[in-house]
This record gives C-alpha cells, sequence and structure tokens, in this order.
C-alpha cells in the first residue's frame, strides 16, 4: 500500500496541485528605447517575438537627462537604455518603480556609445500588449497629456516596431526598428 501511495505522489495522480509560475522567468536585461513626446519621456521595451521578451511595453517615465542625450533627443537621435536586470513580470505588475540604467547614444547592443547611468522613475505603464496575439494589423493608441501615442502591433516576422506621436493634427515618426525579430527565448 505504501508503495502504491509514493507511486500516485510521485506520478502526480494523487491531488490536484497545480505548479506555481517561476517568478524569475522574466528576469533579464530588457533593452528600452528612450522618445520625447512633447515635454513627456517615453521607454518602449525592445520587444522579441517569443519568450520574456514577447511583449510591447510602453512607460511614462522620468530621468535626468545630460545634454548631449537632451539634444539627440530633439535631433531625433536613437536613445536606448540598458538597465539593469530586472523581472519583466514586476514592472508589468507595478512592483517596479526605479530601475537603473546605462544611457546610450544609439543601440545599446549595436554599437552605440554610452552617456552614463541614469535612475528612471516609472510614472505610468501605458502600454503591456503581448506579441502576436492578434489577428490582424492592429495600431495602440495611448492618450498623452498633449496628443496621444501610436503603437504599431507586432504580429509576426516580417512586423516593425513603430511608434508615431500624433499632435496638432500631425503625426511624428518617433522609432522605428524594421530588423527582423529573431525567436529567442
Amino acid at each position: 500500500m505504501k508503495i502504491l501511495l509514493r507511486c500516485l505522489v510521485l506520478s502526480g495522480l494523487c491531488g490536484t496541485l497545480q505548479a506555481e509560475p517561476d517568478p524569475h522567468a522574466s528576469h533579464g536585461v530588457h533593452g528600452m528605447v528612450l522618445l520625447q513626446a512633447g515635454e513627456q519621456l517615453i521607454a518602449s521595451h525592445l520587444p522579441l517575438l517569443a519568450g520574456k521578451h514577447a511583449h510591447q511595453i510602453v512607460l511614462q517615465v522620468e530621468l535626468v537627462l545630460p545634454v548631449e542625450a537632451k539634444n539627440a533627443l530633439a535631433a531625433r537621435q536613437l536613445i536606448t537604455l540598458e538597465p539593469e536586470p530586472f523581472a519583466l513580470a514586476d514592472l508589468q505588475q507595478g512592483q517596479l518603480s526605479r530601475f537603473h540604467a546605462k544611457l546610450v547614444l544609439g543601440h545599446f547592443e549595436r554599437g552605440g556609445t554610452a552617456l552614463g547611468q541614469v535612475e528612471v522613475k516609472v510614472n505610468q505603464l501605458l502600454l503591456d500588449k503581448a506579441v502576436g496575439l492578434q489577428s490582424e494589423p492592429l495600431l495602440y493608441r495611448i492618450p498623452l497629456q498633449h496628443g496621444e501615442l501610436l503603437v504599431n502591433a507586432i504580429l509576426g516576422p516580417g512586423d516593425s516596431d513603430q511608434i508615431w506621436y500624433w499632435y496638432q493634427g500631425r503625426t511624428h515618426p518617433l522609432y522605428q526598428e524594421s530588423a527582423d525579430f529573431v525567436v529567442q527565448p
């Protein structure tokens, strides 16, 4: 009888125990592009098609920028953030309100120039959508204090990560990454 009971427990047939999700499954370096929409600073997670990075997340943030970064944003040059590792789930659930990051002129994974360390304060989670779940092309509309952000929904390979700022009847392109998305865990 003891052997049968052990077999049932080991095989999972005894009870309906459900595995808890791994709270650290989304832990990693979650690179972001930094954008300026009017007076607001926006950070957009650089998504992939699968795994822990398969989320389009847009944040309204605050941070102290060096003059070089302010000038680059005004000239619509690419500025990225290379944050210290954190669990994306913590950010999504509002449990992460601040993080430290390397500020980079250009892309932090493609030879960008480091501009120093910054502390990023998350003021508001504006968008949190899983990549590839929509069945047709969508444009997420995010109202801001002045104007709105328009974010292209990433549906799969060949799509672009694109963000525009709609203000006073005009569309201002802020960011476009049309590189092929690579499926990574």
